[in-house]
């Protein structure tokens, strides 16, 4: 289902009409003497006569607050309050609307989506800048007054050189004193680096991509970090929890432990100009509810190179391509499903999830499937 409409009441019905085609210049789709249709794109506000007035908030999202409130005051709204910066990380203004309406009027400016803490007594939230405004992107938290407590500036420690994160993709609380941060590096690696509050130092630095917080808040798994700049067997896509690799693994390799860009282990196998075994995963990753198992979706290819200095995907063909869900212990062993008869691009609208620790749902195309891990 998708919501469509919301109802208001309203005591003089023309005249809420009139005003929003005076100050939104939104025309009504729909009037007569019981209702007016508003349309505000995939929503709509319908107005309906009644003795008394709903108290009611429409908010409105905004790319630019200030010039956007200069307009519709320009056009007659009555100002409750003027375009302010909130502590959540939006630049806001509220508007008297006909009856018993605000209108409120939000941009998310220059800091991003704020993030409440597990205990619900502090917001953190980051800004970004861009190179040209020479300053650092923060993490900042904040009390529910909206008072500072703390900031800091993520860096890049596990590559060198050391230096403060340029571009924050993310932010996310761990626990009650811990915040992390995901820093871009290049298309085929990201940064995660969690920092204890209390101390200000980085407890986990991890290099890769999506980044995936177990439930128990106490591990992270992550697509490992490959190459940008390489040919498609060099970058095998290899599933790590913290600075553990578990799948895939070489048989009868046990977990292997491996701190920043190290190599992982070889599955992939050379015969000739053939390369088989190429591993490339969806891009989520589903922890199950007692964090000791990760489920995401494997695409295994081979790749056959037209000549041995062949470099790129293109300078050579790719065979045999075939797809399975995984089910992967913290111990590496790996359970596989075929999803038989299922695209590859029905597989990326694939939802998954665990109904528990050894039952997986898989949904797609309107089909709901249940495995069950041995």
């Amino acid at each position: 289902m998708k919501m469509s409409h919301v109802h208001c009441r309203v005591r003089d019905l023309q005249a809420a009409a009139r005003w929003f085609e005076k100050v939104w210049q939104v025309a009504p789709v729909f009037n007569n003497e019981r209702m007016v249709w508003l349309s505000f794109g995939e929503l709509g506000v319908i107005l309906d006569a009644a003795a008394d007035d709903s108290i009611v908030t429409l908010g409105f999202d905004s790319k630019d607050c200030d010039a956007d409130y200069r307009l519709v005051t320009s056009q007659g709204a009555e100002t409750i309050e003027q375009p302010q910066d909130k502590p959540w990380g939006t630049r806001t203004a509220y508007l008297k609307g006909p009856g018993g309406r605000t209108i409120e009027i939000e941009q998310f400016y220059r800091r991003n989506l704020a993030k409440l803490s597990p205990a619900q007594n502090r917001i953190a939230y980051y800004e970004q800048c861009t190179e040209a405004e020479h300053c650092t992107p923060t993490v900042i938290v904040l009390d529910l007054e909206g008072h500072r407590i703390s900031s800091f500036q993520p860096r890049h420690q596990a590559i060198s050189p050391v230096e403060p994160c340029s571009s924050i993709l993310c932010i996310a609380w761990l626990g009650y004193n811990a915040v992390s941060a995901v820093c871009h590096g290049n298309p085929s690696m990201s940064e995660y680096v969690e920092i204890d509050l209390s101390t200000g130092q980085a407890v986990r630095d991890l290099v890769g991509y999506n980044f995936t917080v177990s439930p128990n808040r106490k591990e992270v798994a992550r697509v490992g970090w490959v190459p940008h700049f390489a040919p498609p067997y060099a970058k095998s896509e290899y599933l790590q929890i913290d600075y553990t690799t578990i799948y895939p693994l070489p048989r009868g390799m046990s977990p292997v432990k491996q701190k920043g860009p190290a190599e992982p282990p070889k599955v992939v196998q050379q015969k000739g100009l053939l390369y088989q075994g190429i591993h490339e995963f969806m891009p989520e990753m589903y922890w199950s509810a007692d964090s000791r198992r990760l489920a995401l979706v494997d695409c295994v290819d081979d790749w056959e190179a037209n000549s041995t200095e062949s470099q790129s995907e293109g300078d050579g063909e790719e065979h045999n391509r075939r797809r399975s869900v995984v089910a992967v212990s913290r111990s590496g062993e790996a359970i596989f499903f075929g999803p038989n008869g299922v695209s590859e691009e029905d597989l990326r609208k694939l939802s998954v999830s665990w109904v528990n620790p050894r039952q997986l749902s898989l949904e797609t195309g309107g089909l709901t499937t249940t495995l069950t891990v041995p």
